[in-house]
């Protein structure tokens, strides 16, 4: 049986009805939703339902949630051999450590050559008569763009090395936690590896 009497907040019953009887009125309500009342209970029922539009509503709100609660599939369980099958479909880790790696490199000219771009065009479209100075500017925009990570990278470590030192228990934390994370990640691979094998000599 539902005990939706537990999240439902008091609803006001019909003039003068008394605290007994309003939870008399949610027993029969309750067992209603069950198909477990009996002719005269549900003349009761129906009857203080008509004389409270409050309590109807609260009642039609219990229907539409039991109503859910019995219509809503069942979750299948997950298969016994699901992390061997999941770790043996996964790609090669050579192959994909290429396809990063080439990826990340790809990426990395992208970004470059539109720099070298830049500095050839600023060479060859500037007088002539005058080459060492957009030289000059763009060394020192470069140096400017180092500096400025330099000041930032700076910032960071003071900052983290400000923080630690007010809040050591944090750093305590993280390091506990990665140490958790290692020791399962470690334990994980011993007991599924014997699995992992098995299942590609299937194959």
């Amino acid at each position: 049986m539902i005990d939706f009497n537990a999240d439902s907040s008091p609803v006001p019953g019909p003039p003068g009805a008394a605290s007994g009887e309003m939870d008399e009125i949610y027993a029969l309500m309750m067992t209603a939703l069950d198909g477990e009342l009996n002719a005269a209970e549900e003349a009761e029922l129906a009857a203080q339902l008509l004389a409270n539009p409050e309590l109807q509503r609260e009642w039609e709100s219990w229907q539409a949630v039991d109503e859910l609660f019995r219509t809503t599939p069942a979750v299948a369980p997950v298969a016994i051999d699901f992390t061997a099958q999941t770790l043996a479909r996964l790609p090669n880790p050579s192959q994909r450590f290429w396809i990063l790696g080439g990826l990340y490199t790809l990426l990395f000219f992208l970004g470059v050559m539109p720099l070298v771009a830049a500095t050839w065009l600023a060479g060859n479209l500037a007088p002539l008569n005058n080459p060492p100075v957009i030289v000059r500017s763009i060394v020192t925009v470069v140096l400017e763009t180092f500096r400025l990570i330099q000041i930032v990278l700076r910032g960071l470590a003071v900052g983290a090395a400000e923080f630690i030192q007010q809040q050591p228990l944090v750093l305590l934390l993280a390091l506990a936690l990665l140490g958790v994370v290692f020791l399962w990640n470690t334990v994980y691979r011993q007991l599924t590896r014997p699995a992992v094998v098995r299942e590609r000599v299937t194959i």
